[in-house]
């Protein structure tokens, strides 16, 4: 017996979103038939729905999907011979911690708090958090750019984001512009200055500005500005007022809190809607 991802979905209360982000990062796969590429469907046998339904009840009960690898983990190590802890072993919870029923019920197992598993948790936990912050500070810090263009002159003359950065209305990258584009309105304006003449050097040289990103989010982050525009954000929602900023500097640290905290407010009463927002495959795909 098998079962699709749409029948798997009405089983387990999990979302498709769900299903194809835990079966891509291995967490739990279909073992009668993978997706083999773009158009192909998975097949679950009876012990895979079983592992999705635990995971999902887990889940709902507080536990961190992070809690439930770790406890997998440990149950696969100590106990071989079960290939598939979620549908073999009995589990408990108190949203904190994992219990498990062990050697016939007769031991109750706490998955998560090993001495040496707590150890190991501290130890990655420090590591994952330092380099994190190290990133985050990196990914913040205003670049010096290849010419200081002053965005408050061109915006109080009029010039719209999206002429400078159109491709924020089609896809994920706004677009940064080129030195034919800066050039098509700039030769009609007499070269002084400190900063157009660097511009008319490219131009003359047919080199391009490399333009050095300043709103970055890790590769791990697909964000993509169509649909924060189709939603009615506007770009000084996330990138505050540039028309009172020369060259552009983040107004704020943009992480996951950040955005989520947004995702929540938009979600507000609708309950479709803010498990759409805060599902992690959203924008970890």
């Amino acid at each position: 017996m098998s079962f699709n991802t749409k029948t798997a979905v009405k089983l387990t209360g999990l979302t498709p979103r769900q299903i194809d982000y835990w079966d891509r990062t291995h967490f739990i796969k279909p073992s009668v038939k993978e997706a083999a590429g773009y158009g192909t469907g998975r097949l679950y046998s009876f012990e895979d729905v079983v592992q999705l339904k635990v995971a999902k009840t887990l889940i709902d009960k507080g536990v961190s999907l992070q809690k439930i690898r770790k406890s997998i983990t440990y149950l696969k190590k100590n106990f071989p011979d079960v290939k598939k802890p979620l549908a073999e072993m009995r589990f408990l919870t108190d949203g904190e911690t994992i219990f498990v029923l062990a050697d016939k019920k007769e031991k109750i197992l706490d998955t998560l708090n090993q001495p040496l598993g707590r150890i190991g948790t501290f130890i990655v936990v420090l590591v994952v958090l330092s380099v994190a912050v190290w990133g985050i500070a990196q990914a913040q810090k205003p670049p010096e750019q290849p010419i200081q263009f002053p965005h408050s002159l061109h915006v109080g003359l009029g010039v719209q984001c999206l002429y400078c950065h159109p491709g924020a209305l089609r896809g994920p990258s706004p677009g940064l512009p080129t030195e034919t584009k800066c050039w098509g309105c700039h030769q009609q304006i007499q070269v002084q200055g400190t900063e157009l003449p660097k511009l008319a050097d490219y131009v003359k040289n047919n080199k391009p500005i490399v333009w050095v990103p300043v709103a970055q989010v890790p590769d791990f982050v697909h964000f993509v500005h169509r649909p924060h525009i189709a939603a009615g954000l506007h770009c000084e929602d996330c990138h505050g007022d540039v028309s009172k900023m020369t060259v552009y500097e983040n107004p704020q640290v943009m992480n996951m809190g950040w955005c989520l905290n947004c995702h929540r407010q938009k979600a507000k009463d609708n309950p479709e809607m803010l498990t759409k927002l805060t599902d992690c495959s959203t924008c970890h795909y």
